[in-house]
């Protein structure tokens, strides 16, 4: 799943390795997803979270919907993309920076061209170790992530081509049960 809504998603900015928090409607999402989570689980999850502290506040709050809540792990590798001098830039702040870069670059792919910040190879490696990893643990997984990451991890689960990966949604309220053969069931929390 992917973080709830943040104050830098209100502002349009990227936010990358940066932090923001949670907004009432981000807390009000992850809540929302862990009361469906403990309806449908007759367990509850390991919880393997990005350390950044909107996936951190998103993952305790899920986690509070369970008794006992589960213990959060931290998990490096499901952290966002690091688009190193333009974490936390707006679209227009970023065109003005490097004019033409977005349009130069595949489709949504600009950002693993983004100076002082991340490859795309490090990043799939990354996170197909933990999805190797998760797949091999007991019981339940939550993974909980970002919007890039996100997109990523249930590309490579499905076998995507990256320019298709790259086009998935990336919901705030919801949760995406990854099944054997690459199958993925979207799974909302209502009237978020």
């Amino acid at each position: 799943m992917r973080h709830g809504q943040t104050a830098f998603n209100l502002q349009g900015r990227y936010q990358g390795r940066l932090d923001s928090p949670l907004t009432a409607r981000g807390r009000a999402q992850a809540a929302a997803v862990g009361r469906l989570l403990a309806q449908r689980l007759d367990a509850p999850p390991t919880v393997l979270c990005s350390p950044l502290g909107r996936a951190r506040a998103t993952a305790a709050l899920v986690a509070g919907a369970f008794a006992p809540p589960p213990a959060i792990t931290d998990e490096p590798r499901l952290s966002e993309v690091a688009l190193g001098d333009w974490d936390g830039l707006t679209r227009a702040e970023i065109t003005a920076l490097a004019p033409g870069h977005r349009r130069a670059a595949p489709r949504r792919q600009w950002m693993f061209h983004a100076p002082g910040g991340e490859r795309l190879a490090p990043v799939l490696a990354r996170l197909e170790a933990v999805l190797d990893e998760a797949g091999r643990l007991p019981g339940e997984v939550l993974l909980v992530s970002h919007a890039i990451t996100g997109r990523l991890l249930r590309g490579l689960h499905e076998g995507l081509p990256l320019a298709e990966a790259l086009q998935l949604d990336a919901p705030q309220n919801a949760v995406f049960a990854l099944a054997p053969g690459g199958r993925i069931e979207r799974v909302e929390a209502a009237g978020l």
